[in-house]
């Protein structure tokens, strides 16, 4: 699970056009539940490293320890904007969430496959409503944190109990139950607002249960 407490808000105003060089987010590795899998990001860095624009950008690898501790890259991907963080599953599944500064890209949720490779970006006006992206400023250190306060993976049984015991023939619901052989999952963002959206980790959809 993934909060986002710790993330400031600050906000500052710009004039003009926006500078080059920006403070940039350090190193960090991101774990899953069971420590199998972590998702490992670097900026990165000019060769004087005076500073960094986010649209430098950011590399993001999946690290992979199996039980005989042995470790591996599964893969590595150059990404064109600063995530605010990133979820980790237990079966390698990879989102970011946010971005720094509220550049590069808009983003609010991206999700990628086992290769790497981006599968679907949500910018927020896909799932947010106007009102929940009302509290949204025009600048700031970190845009997502305002609207989005945390967000992690968990299985459709525990995210959709209720619709499935309602519904259990939700075509929806069928579609993310049968993507992950034993243990289906599903990436669960919830906003400030209380309201809770999901994503399908096997293609990247929005789900609408």
């Amino acid at each position: 699970m993934l909060a986002f407490a710790a993330f400031s808000t600050l906000t500052f105003a710009l004039s003009g056009s926006a500078p080059r060089l920006f403070p940039s987010p350090p190193p960090k590795a991101t774990t899953s539940a069971s420590g199998g899998f972590a998702a490992v990001t670097a900026p990165v860095r000019d060769k004087d490293d005076k500073g960094l624009s986010p649209k430098d950008g950011m590399v993001l690898r999946l690290v992979h320890t199996t039980p005989d501790a042995t470790v591996r890259t599964l893969w590595s991907a150059r990404l064109p904007y600063w995530p605010g963080a990133t979820v980790v599953s237990d079966d390698g599944h990879v989102a970011t969430v946010g971005s720094w500064y509220g550049l590069g890209g808009h983003e609010a949720v991206t999700l990628f496959d086992d290769a790497g490779r981006v599968l679907a970006s949500h910018p927020v006006e896909r799932f947010a409503t106007p009102g929940e992206r009302a509290s949204l400023p025009k600048f700031s250190i970190n845009v997502v944190p305002t609207l989005i306060k945390e967000a992690h993976y968990e299985s459709v049984q525990d995210a959709f109990l209720d619709k499935l015991n309602r519904h259990p023939r939700s075509r929806e619901l069928e579609r993310a139950l049968g993507q992950t052989d034993g243990n289906p999952s599903v990436l669960a963002v919830r906003l400030a607002s209380g309201r809770t959206v999901y994503f399908d980790p096997g293609d990247g959809r929005l789900l609408k249960p």
